[in-house]
Parts: structure tokens; C-alpha cells; sequence
């Protein structure tokens, strides 16, 4: 399981997906936001900047980072500005 710490060291930094129809798209790592998490919880958002084509739907993507290795992540689209498409990765998990 990959820290939240380890996520905001590579902020900015790119993604890409691997296998699947969307092999080799490349998301980047625009922000990470805490959120108010019940005690013994930790809640946090990845928000990934992609490209405009092609749209992926809301699904679970095999990841691939340089320092984080490769990784299963649910995404969902959430905006649509004009330099691509934003998608959001909510981690809710129990706190080591």
C-alpha cells in the first residue's frame, strides 16, 4: 500500500497506464487534497490532469510510476477544463 506521503512527494510528476485499451495514456499528478477523516482513518484525494482524447470512464486503472512502481487505482472523471480532463482518486483506508 502506497503512503499518502509518498503521493505528495510526486506531485507533478506522471503516471502512465498500463495494459488494457488505454495502454501508455499519460495522466499528471496536479493535486493532492486531504480530506476529514473518522479517527484511525486517513481520507485524501489524487487529482490526475489528462488529456482531452481519449475520455477515460469512471474505471480501475493499472498505474505505472517510475518511483511508486505499479499499482490498481479506481478514477473517476470529475472536470472538464479546456486543457484536458481531471480525474479523481479517493483513498479512505485504515491508518497503519
Amino acid at each position: 500500500m502506497i503512503a499518502r506521503e509518498d503521493f505528495a512527494r510526486q506531485v507533478g510528476s506522471v503516471f502512465r497506464i498500463v495494459g488494457g485499451p488505454f495502454d501508455s495514456v499519460e495522466l499528471r499528478l496536479a493535486e493532492l487534497k486531504d480530506g476529514k477523516a473518522a479517527a484511525g482513518y486517513e481520507l485524501f484525494s489524487l487529482f490526475f490532469q489528462g488529456p482531452t482524447q481519449p475520455r477515460l470512464e469512471q474505471a480501475t486503472y493499472t498505474l505505472s510510476h517510475p518511483a511508486l512502481g505499479t499499482n490498481p487505482v479506481f478514477l473517476v472523471p470529475v472536470a472538464a477544463p479546456p486543457e484536458g480532463i481531471l480525474y479523481e482518486a479517493l483513498f479512505n483506508r485504515r491508518q497503519a
